[in-house]
């Protein structure tokens, strides 16, 4: 999938303005994921490592009585309530009562350390996870297009006669899986200009291959194919030539069509051969 040509400029238009927009609106969710990360996993993860560290000193100290006593003199000359906590800090209300917990449960520094580990684990784990969906899944592609179409769609209302934006925004939706968000926008393409092939024959695809095209707009996709190849005769166009031939009945024309596109392809020639067996039947 390949942006149209002088795609960042017609993201930016030259202007100030426009560029600052553009890194704020990209850079936007990092900071949202930042301030969630640090809010609730670290603070999760500083809470409970203090707990470890308040378990471990009592039993260094042979009781927690003297460290619990230690706690409620900070609350006390403080001035803070005993009971508020933070993202980072358990209450020392909180801090208390867990320590007094080890006067009945003498395994409960073993318990949390298991907790810890496993808590740890499980972070680990998701960590690879995330980056492996973020890196290598669907997520990253659906988040980098979500950005592009925002930032398009605020463009294209300062320049609502730029057809490059249209057809960008067209490629977006077609990519992110709304092809009738596509055609919308490859449609105000080629009522404007008969002769943007690449809409044209992006437009008939999408109709020939749509689930709910109407014989009507099939028929229309075999006009839109037929144009497009009469300005650029590429495989590509002619192997949506012949699928508009097909669809429609013609799968004479269909094999003739889809012979000369494999003549013509230089890649990828077995998708061109697979084609014309399903033209003749032979699938």
């Amino acid at each position: 999938f390949t942006l149209y040509p002088g795609f960042s400029e017609i993201l930016t238009g030259g202007e100030t303005s426009s560029v600052s927009l553009l890194y704020l609106v990209l850079s936007l969710p990092m900071l949202i994921t930042l301030v969630v990360y640090f809010r609730y996993v670290m603070g999760f993860f500083m809470r409970n490592f203090e707990r470890q560290a308040d378990l471990y000193s009592a039993k260094v100290m042979g009781g927690a009585s003297s460290i619990i006593s230690s706690l409620e003199k900070i609350a006390l000359f403080s001035g803070k309530s005993r009971d508020l906590p933070s993202w980072h800090h358990f209450s020392i209300g909180q801090r208390v009562d867990f320590l007094w917990r080890t006067v009945k449960e003498k395994t409960l520094l073993k318990k949390h350390n298991r907790f810890v580990l496993i808590s740890f684990f499980v972070y680990f784990l998701s960590l690879c996870v995330l980056g492996y969906a973020l890196n290598f899944g669907p997520v990253k592609e659906g988040m980098k297009y979500s950005i592009l179409k925002k930032v398009l769609i605020e463009r294209i209302k300062k320049e609502p006669d730029n057809l490059t934006i249209y057809y960008n925004l067209a490629m977006v939706s077609q990519q992110m899986g709304d092809d009738k968000e596509a055609i919308h926008y490859y449609d105000r393409i080629v009522e404007r200009d008969h002769s943007q092939a690449g809409a044209l024959n992006n437009l008939a695809w999408l109709l020939v291959t749509g689930t709910d095209t109407s014989p009507e707009e099939l028929h229309r996709a075999l006009n839109l194919a037929r144009r497009a190849v009469e300005l650029k005769p590429e495989p590509e166009f002619l192997d949506t030539l012949a699928e508009a031939y097909f669809v429609n009945g013609n799968r004479e024309e269909a094999v003739r069509v889809i012979k000369r596109a494999t003549e013509r392809a230089t890649g990828n020639r077995t998708y061109f051969e697979g084609q014309l067996k399903k033209f003749l039947g032979e699938e």
